[in-house]
């Protein structure tokens, strides 16, 4: 399975109701996926988060979906197009 670590360096930014943009590439591999758990400043999880999923289709980010965050933060995207750049867009605000 390939694997792209995703870290980021200053979270201490992150404010509810702004979106995130985090450009991914995997190797070519027989079966690939896209996973992680976002997590606020404070480092609490972010549930019900939404990550959107883009994949670089000549030279532009195509969407091509979309999960919300579980109750820990966590997200996963199964790759059937393996290799290539892709896009992880992540949208997060508190539950009222």
């Amino acid at each position: 399975m390939s694997t792209a670590r995703l870290y980021s360096q200053n979270l201490s930014g992150f404010q509810p109701g702004v979106e995130y943009d985090y450009n991914i590439t995997l190797e070519a591999e027989t079966r690939s996926a896209i996973h992680g758990v976002v997590r606020l400043p404070n480092n609490t999880v972010a549930a019900n988060a939404v990550v959107k999923l883009f994949k670089l289709i000549n030279g532009v980010f195509e969407p091509i979906d979309f999960q919300y965050t579980d109750a820990e933060g966590q997200f996963l995207f199964g790759i059937a197009d393996i290799g290539g750049t892709y896009r992880i867009k992540i949208y997060w605000y508190p539950l009222v």
